[in-house]
């Protein structure tokens, strides 16, 4: 978690946020390595301050989380720590906790897209979206 070596880990990463979090705040935690790391470093305390994906990893309840988590604690900082993928199922749902003035914070980690992968060499310049692999998202 102490590695300063880029790019950041996600020990790493998550060990930062966790030394600038606030006190008492409630955590939402979505993605596959985000998430399953976060629950190994970043520490809740009391009941009902950790809302994440759960065993079967349904994409696309953090930002619905932290709606409620607002709701049900109006004073209570919420932070929402999620992957890239995971705040694509959802993201949108920032329109509505703007609209309803339910402030939280939310940190996004790009874990270079799905399967960690990366095209092999750089697409055509008139490739269309179908002729990209998903894989393609590299940094």
């Amino acid at each position: 978690m102490l590695s300063k070596e880029l790019p950041l880990s996600f020990y790493s990463a998550l060990y930062i946020i966790k030394k600038n979090l606030p006190k008492d705040f409630v955590y939402i935690g979505e993605g596959s390595n985000t998430m399953d790391i976060g629950r190994t470093v970043i520490n809740h305390e009391g009941p009902r301050a950790k809302l994440d994906a759960g065993t079967f990893g349904t994409m696309g309840v953090g930002m619905p989380f932290s709606i409620a988590a607002k709701i049900v604690y109006p004073t209570r900082p919420v932070v929402a720590i999620v992957g890239d993928s995971a705040f694509g199922f959802s993201g949108m749902e920032i329109e509505t906790a703007i609209r309803y003035k339910l402030p939280y914070v939310i940190i996004i980690l790009n874990n270079n897209g799905l399967f960690f992968g990366g095209a092999s060499e750089e697409p055509e310049e008139d490739a269309n979206a179908l002729s990209i692999p998903p894989t393609t998202l590299t940094f």
